[in-house]
């Protein structure tokens, strides 16, 4: 009898687990919410710092450039290498001790740009960019980034970005970590950065990832120097973790923080804030 009853105690506990567990697959989970969110800003981040590197290169005051940059992201000083060309030379960013740009966002330490191939304007013209305590909102960024010039009209722009050992360490002292590959195309009459390819890394719980952009990424430039919204507002990528498979909707193109969430027939919509 006391056998009995003791399997049917453990009889009843794997039901128990087993709805749990088929309950969490039909939700979006407080662990999904907070490692899109990291995910999600890890990305924007990132996509600032090759914005600024596009930016700096080719701006009138960049021996290498050509293109008019009125950009107050720039807050600090922009150095050029000694001996730098329009083929070749180096680039500095160098935002400090710290400066904040009109909304709100601080950023310290160095973005430096080691390009070749130049002038701006050529195919194959690349841009090697590598940080030095660099920082912004407290997120420390490393790595190396690869930018290419992959083809140029009077309408837009293309390049290849790849990362290498890129990494971003939190203020709570929590890292996450991030390899991508990405084709970025800026449409002049829109003034919007349009985003395809992959990556994959460590969120800040340590736990691996993998992410693929399912329909094009939009990043608009009002959006950047208007509201300091740096991630996408339109497109649909997909995120994998721990067996999970999560889709994320940046909506229609308005200028907010806001995504949609999805597993399943699940949805939630949640706010990433810097």
């Amino acid at each position: 009898m006391k056998t009995n009853f003791l399997m049917r105690i453990a009889l009843f506990a794997c039901i128990a687990a087993l709805a749990s567990c088929t309950k969490d697959e039909e939700r979006v989970t407080a662990t999904d919410t907070a490692d899109v969110v990291s995910e999600s800003l890890t990305d924007s981040y990132f996509e600032d710092v090759d914005d600024m590197s596009i930016v700096a290169v080719e701006s009138d005051d960049s021996p290498a450039g050509g293109r008019v940059a009125s950009d107050d992201r720039f807050c600090a000083g922009i150095l050029i290498g000694e001996g730098s060309t329009l083929a070749s030379g180096r680039i500095t960013i160098d935002f400090g001790t710290g400066c904040t740009d009109p909304r709100g966002n601080m950023r310290k330490g160095k973005i430096i740009l080691e390009y070749v191939n130049g002038p701006a304007g050529n195919v194959g013209f690349t841009v090697v960019t590598t940080t030095d305590g660099y920082s912004i909102n407290g997120v420390t960024l490393t790595g190396t980034r690869t930018i290419e010039l992959l083809s140029k009209s009077e309408t837009s722009v293309k390049h290849e970005i790849t990362v290498e050992n890129g990494e971003a360490l939190w203020p709570d002292g929590l890292t996450s970590t991030r390899e991508s590959s990405f084709t970025r195309e800026i449409k002049f009459d829109e003034q919007a950065v349009y985003l395809d390819g992959s990556a994959s890394g460590t969120n800040r719980r340590g736990k691996s990832y993998t992410m693929d952009i399912d329909q094009t990424l939009i990043y608009k430039r009002s959006c950047v120097l208007s509201e300091g919204i740096y991630m996408a507002v339109k497109g649909i990528k997909s995120f994998g973790s721990e067996g999970r498979k999560l889709t994320i909707d940046y909506g229609d193109g308005a200028c907010d923080r806001s995504v949609t969430v999805a597993i399943g027939d699940a949805s939630s919509s949640i706010s990433v804030d810097n």
